[in-house]
């Protein structure tokens, strides 16, 4: 199985966003998110390359040198995405909802 790491950006976003469910949906909301987000993560750990490349992240200048892949969150409009090392290591590096603009915040956040 790949070693799997997570940034310190998906980790906050990750708890953000499922404090925002919990703020305007509920407890349970929030709770089925982080559950659907750990089966999502879980999935990636165990099969990455069945995960689809995110081939946006190569019209960025500052993302051309590694190859970004992204996967869905089932049930709610997130997606995680992350790069592979040649080493068999998983970078999580964000987790992004459906509206923002994922390319422009990518860039940027792998950036800091």
């Amino acid at each position: 199985m790949w070693a799997l790491k997570k940034s310190r950006l998906f980790k906050r976003q990750l708890m953000d966003f499922a404090k925002w469910d919990k703020d305007n949906a509920g407890q349970e909301t929030a709770e089925r998110f982080v559950d659907a987000a750990e089966k999502a993560i879980h999935f990636v750990q165990a099969q990455p390359l069945a995960c689809r490349v995110y081939h946006e992240a190569k019209t960025h200048p500052q993302l051309q040198h590694d190859e970004f892949r992204k996967w869905s969150v089932k049930g709610f409009p997130h997606s995680l995405f992350f790069r592979l090392s040649e080493n068999q290591e998983i970078f999580l590096e964000a987790i992004y909802a459906q509206r923002m603009h994922m390319m422009k915040r990518l860039s940027s956040d792998t950036q800091s």
